[in-house]
């Protein structure tokens, strides 16, 4: 940590506790303890990111059958005596097809709600599975997509993989909670056109989204 005042949040429970033999892997990237199917094991490993590269720490306390706690340190960020207004952030309207996959519902709304406002046309689906059969059926109804890569049975990634071996030129953008680059496999640039971290602001994914169909455009051209 940082020398300087700190913020602490405690998150606590009464639950069985952490196994000791496990606690030093609790915030590494894919490591769940859950069945298949029921747990990414990125929770912590994103709440760890989160609170590292705002330049805080988290600390963990656990014994069997007592409980675990969370304590979450932030830096005070002191205010200056006149503060400036944050630049405004500017959405870009656009036109275009956009294929929106998303297992949670609410995340599928809210992007929905945000690409429509901007201009486009929107479909949604729950899953990948549900999405190639989409594509399949009219290869040429979607100018890009825009996938989570955490769902259930199939992964972002080997979603954009399967995309590829329908329509080769369909853009996929993915969106992740992942911590820096620890979701890419070798290879997987080649089905990725570009990557926006959670939590995605409105003006951020519009600036994506016309890049990505403005290179698109251009490599028709």
């Amino acid at each position: 940590m940082s020398p300087g005042r700190h913020i602490k949040l405690t998150v606590a429970d009464t639950g069985p506790g952490i196994p000791p033999e496990i606690m030093n892997r609790i915030f590494e990237p894919y490591y769940t303890t859950k069945p298949v199917g029921e747990g990414t094991g990125l929770g912590l490993a994103v709440v760890h990111g989160i609170v590292s590269r705002h330049g805080g720490a988290v600390t963990v306390q656990s014994a069997p059958g007592k409980g675990t706690s969370f304590h979450v340190y932030f830096p005070v960020v002191e205010a200056p005596e006149a503060q400036q207004a944050a630049p405004e952030q500017v959405v870009l309207t656009g036109g275009g097809s956009v294929l929106v996959v998303d297992d949670e519902q609410w995340l599928r709304e809210m992007l929905s709600a945000m690409l429509t406002g901007m201009g486009y046309t929107v479909s949604a689906s729950e899953n990948g599975a549900k999405a190639l059969e989409m594509v399949r059926s009219n290869p040429s109804q979607f100018d890009v997509i825009l996938t989570d890569l955490t769902m259930p049975e199939m992964r972002g990634t080997e979603f954009a993989r399967q995309i590829k071996a329908i329509r080769s030129d369909l853009p996929v953008i993915l969106c992740t909670g992942a911590l820096e680059d620890s979701f890419r496999k070798e290879g997987d640039e080649d089905y990725i056109r570009a990557v926006l971290k959670k939590p995605v602001t409105k003006a951020e994914l519009s600036r994506v989204l016309a890049e990505v169909l403005a290179a698109q455009t251009e490599k028709k051209g």
